[in-house]
């Protein structure tokens, strides 16, 4: 396998765990962004679903809607790159 192919499979590999990542869900750095950027009275009420987290992240990847909330931003992404 050439090494253009490697590096371009961890560069796409790379970027899916990017997208992933941002997603606004409390143990994800999307969830600590998205609570830094609310007022603090919706803050306190999103920080509230922490402790679900994993469960919605659970749900979320053995469900249809990684499909739909990740993959459309990563193909976007991607895009660009390649």
């Amino acid at each position: 396998m050439p090494i253009a192919t490697v590096l371009t499979r961890l560069v796409t590999l790379n970027v899916l765990l990017a997208v992933f990542n941002l997603l606004p869900i409390p143990p994800l750095d999307g969830g600590n962004v998205l609570a830094g950027l609310l007022p603090p009275n919706l803050a306190v009420v999103f920080n509230k679903v922490r402790p679900y987290g994993f469960v919605l992240l659970y749900a979320l990847i053995l469900s249809n809607a990684f499909s739909y909330i990740v993959i459309p931003p990563y193909r976007f992404i991607v895009s660009w790159l390649l």
